[in-house]
Order: structure tokens, then C-alpha cells, then sequence
């Protein structure tokens, strides 16, 4: 993941003039729409990583980004506050595809209208348990762990590896 030198210089100075935009984008294919939104209080337009403009609208969430460790366990914990019914509606039907995860973008844009995500490649994450109350959904989205898969990941069967057999 290589971040911006302006967003660096951002992160390291914050000057008054210049800001960072937050965004998520949240997909999933009982979804009726792909949401983005924007944690600012006005609604963006910004082109995503491939050229395409995207509006982002006005909604207010948080983020707590992965710790960056020897884990390899990667959460982020996202807060989207005033979610409403069709929000609800919409984890209520995704629920019916268990197999399947939410996808989580999160991109990160300087507060410049049809500006590109200044970390490149965007965190994309699997949303992997959801919470909500009536005002809030609270979500972990998470990486795969790399670092404590088994291996080798291929199981040897005698159907594919005859040779086992004795």
C-alpha cells in the first residue's frame, strides 16, 4: 500500500488549507447498489483507482485502521452512525448469501473535487461480523491471514493423487 507524498506531508503537518477525504465504498450482490460514502458533511466526486467518477455521499461514519503489526491480522472497525431503514434493509438481505462477504473500499482523497485515492492500492476488506441498533451499524471488516494459513494449502487426495494410495 503506497501512500501520497501530499497525503503524507498531510499526515504529518495538518495544515489549515488542505484536507484528506475519507471514503467506503460497500458492495455486495444482494445489495440493490454499491453505497459510497463520505465521512465530510458535503457530498464528493472523485475518480476511483481505474478512472471512474464516483459520487460520494454525505454520511456519517468512523474508522479505526488496522494496526500495523507481525500479526498478519488485519481489522478494520468502521461506525456508520444514522444508517437508516434501507441501510438495515440491505444487511438484512445479505444475510440470505452467508457465503459471500460484504466488500469494504476504503479510499482516501485530498479535499480536491475529481482528485484520485492518494493510497494506492485502496484497503479492501471483507466485512466478516455486523452489529446494529437502531441508529448505528458497527462492522469489522478483515484481510485474510496470510501469516497463519496452513501449508501446503492444497489437500492430496487419491482421487487427484492416485499414487497415494497403497
Amino acid at each position: 500500500m503506497t501512500i501520497s507524498a501530499k497525503l503524507k506531508e498531510i499526515y504529518a503537518s495538518a495544515p489549515n488549507d488542505v484536507q484528506y477525504i475519507e471514503t467506503l465504498s460497500l458492495s455486495h450482490s444482494k445489495f440493490t447498489k454499491t453505497y459510497h460514502v463520505t465521512s465530510d458533511m458535503a457530498q464528493w466526486s472523485f475518480f476511483d483507482e481505474n478512472g471512474k467518477l464516483i459520487t460520494f455521499e454525505s454520511h456519517p461514519f468512523k474508522v479505526v485502521l488496522p494496526k500495523r503489526d507481525t500479526s498478519g491480522n488485519q481489522e478494520l472497525t468502521i461506525s456508520i452512525a444514522n444508517a437508516g431503514l434501507l441501510m438495515m434493509q440491505e444487511l438484512e438481505a445479505a444475510q440470505l448469501k452467508p457465503d459471500e462477504p460484504i466488500v469494504c473500499l476504503y479510499r482516501v482523497y485530498l479535499d480536491v473535487p475529481n482528485s484520485y485515492p492518494q493510497i494506492d492500492p485502496p484497503l479492501s476488506l471483507s466485512i466478516t461480523d455486523v452489529s446494529a441498533d437502531a441508529n448505528t451499524i458497527n462492522a469489522t471488516a478483515t484481510r485474510f491471514d496470510v501469516l497463519s494459513r496452513a501449508f501446503p494449502t492444497e489437500v492430496y487426495t487419491i482421487e487427484d493423487f492416485p499414487g497415494l494410495e497403497r
